[in-house]
């Protein structure tokens, strides 16, 4: 054992000088440190989205994409027509059901922190930009961004969750996500519960990317999905 140990020391001894004698640099292979979870997301979602909340929307079918090299997506997109995939709200709107036309802006997104800016746009309001997070792999992609909802004075936070598959005309297969957060209470009775979360989709299955900047979005005014189907019955009979 000790003439063992006596060998390693003399061939690193060796292997040293030689280095020093011949002014060689020791180049040691560069160790990559990952940035997610054993789930395939970040540290950041984790924190956001708990694992029984993750189970609801995964249980709806929602598809999760995992990874860290998601594609490019800063651009705009257009969703329509946003049918209802599934729910797991009683007595909700039947499969199918159609949603307001949306239009969603990607911007900012930082690959080396996973970060993206989300913003939500129909013809008659633009929304403020929320943080958000993206994974992905090759052209697969799912965004998480936290949004906050400011109704008639009554507030809630939401989850809104993203996934698709980016290409040169705009995003295929793109599924639109709600999942109630926090209804701080919900005084006013116009949420969705806690817990609560629609899955929609394109049903084209084709999102554009918008380049004219004089594209007329459509003629609603507002993104639906994350009221109670009691609450945009009376709001549609108002208008």
């Amino acid at each position: 054992m000790k003439r063992r140990i006596l060998i390693i020391f003399c061939v690193l001894g060796l292997f040293q000088s030689c280095l020093e004698d011949n002014n060689m640099t020791l180049i040691l292979p560069e160790i990559k440190v990952s940035k997610l979870d054993e789930n395939g997301l970040t540290p950041a979602i984790n924190d956001f989205i708990s694992d029984s909340l993750l189970n609801i929307i995964i249980d709806l079918g929602m598809e999760v994409n995992t990874g860290e090299n998601p594609p490019d997506l800063n651009g705009k997109y257009f969703i329509s027509p946003l049918l209802l995939q599934s729910t797991n709200i009683i007595d909700d709107y039947p499969i199918g059901y159609q949603f307001n036309d949306l239009t969603i802006e990607f911007y900012n997104q930082n690959n080396d922190s996973l970060t993206i800016m989300v913003r939500e746009t129909t013809v008659n309001h633009t929304g403020n930009g929320v943080g958000g997070f993206v994974v992905g792999e090759g052209e697969l992609f799912t965004i998480f961004a936290n949004m906050e909802l400011n109704s008639s004075g009554y507030i809630c936070n939401t989850a809104i969750i993203i996934s698709g598959a980016l290409t040169t005309s705009g995003i295929e297969n793109l599924q639109y996500c709600i999942l109630m957060v926090d209804d701080h209470g919900d005084p006013g009775n116009i949420y969705i519960e806690i817990g609560e979360s629609r899955v929609a989709y394109d049903s084209d299955y084709i999102s554009p990317k918008i380049e004219d900047k004089s594209f007329i979005i459509s003629n609603n005014t507002f993104n639906n999905t994350i009221f109670t189907n009691q609450y945009n019955t009376q709001k549609d009979e108002k208008e």
